[in-house]
């Protein structure tokens, strides 16, 4: 019998997202992410609507709308209600399996889920908050870092505008960046953070054109963790849920949640072991 979803979100860092009315412009709603840590925000449910499945609104689908416009576009865009920019989440119940919320992850592309309960609000699941199941011993593989590392990474330097850092990000449906010749890795929501730090919100206000001026070397750039390639997964797991990072670079590629659970679980690698098999599950 395969886990249930229940069995295990006790042992896992999830919790209700909080939520935004769809009315909220788009400049005050990045404002909010940026204040939230670039958190999902659920969109209020609109009265009258016909759409029942539930909408967010994040620094990714804010970035898809942006990149279509011209720059004498940016400011109806900013001033537009959030809603028009929010994204379908795929849902799936607590009584469902860990394998359903793979497949969930697999059909929306997203990393994250929402997951409902008989009682009480959703709660956001993320393929990081999985990585914890190998500390657990629930998950467990055989392959290496480097086995299911992503390569090669996609490379601009330190001069590449962030209008083109994006649109590149958008175009190749790539969250993160390297710096050529480094190991520096930029994410959308290090970009976002920068684009709309409160120091920079007034000159957005004067000229929404110039929104995106700046450079990759703006940013507060700092090295990503890396291991070497031969680590074993549990280790790589363990290491990156542990730390502030995103992802860990290895000899050849980078690393990251999605890799680390569903990406490994394609390649028919993950083990799973049910909670009740292991002593002191969760403990």
């Amino acid at each position: 019998m395969v886990t249930r979803l229940e069995e295990i979100l006790p042992h896992l860092d999830v919790r209700p997202l909080k939520t935004i009315s769809g009315k909220t412009v788009v400049l005050d709603a990045m404002s909010r992410l940026r204040e939230n840590d670039f958190e999902l925000l659920l969109i209020e449910p609109q009265h009258g609507s016909t759409e029942q499945r539930p909408l967010v609104i994040s620094g990714y689908s804010i970035i898809s709308n942006m990149m279509q416009l011209k720059p004498h576009d940016y400011a109806s865009f900013l001033t537009s209600p959030c809603v028009e920019s929010s994204l379908l989440v795929g849902t799936i119940g607590a009584d469902q399996d860990i394998l359903s919320l793979f497949h969930v992850f697999q059909s929306s592309t997203f990393g994250f889920a929402l997951v409902h309960r008989k009682q009480g609000e959703a709660e956001k699941i993320s393929v990081r908050d999985l990585l914890k199941l190998y500390r657990l011993g629930m998950f467990s593989s055989k392959l290496t870092a480097l086995e299911i590392a992503t390569s090669p990474i996609f490379q601009l330097s330190r001069g590449s505008r962030l209008e083109e850092a994006l649109k590149e990000m958008g175009r190749r449906k790539f969250r993160r960046i390297q710096i050529s010749g480094t190991r520096m890795i930029v994410s959308d929501k290090q970009i976002l953070a920068y684009l709309f730090e409160q120091s920079r919100l007034e000159q957005i206000s004067r000229s929404e054109k110039r929104l995106l001026d700046g450079t990759l070397e703006d940013l507060d750039l700092f090295e990503s963790s890396w291991v070497d390639g031969s680590k074993p997964i549990p280790e790589v797991a363990d290491l990156l849920s542990r730390k502030n990072n995103e992802c860990i670079l290895t000899d050849h590629g980078i690393v990251t949640p999605w890799d680390l659970t569903v990406k490994t679980w394609e390649l028919g690698k993950l083990s799973m072991t049910e909670p009740s098999k292991i002593p002191d599950f969760g403990k």
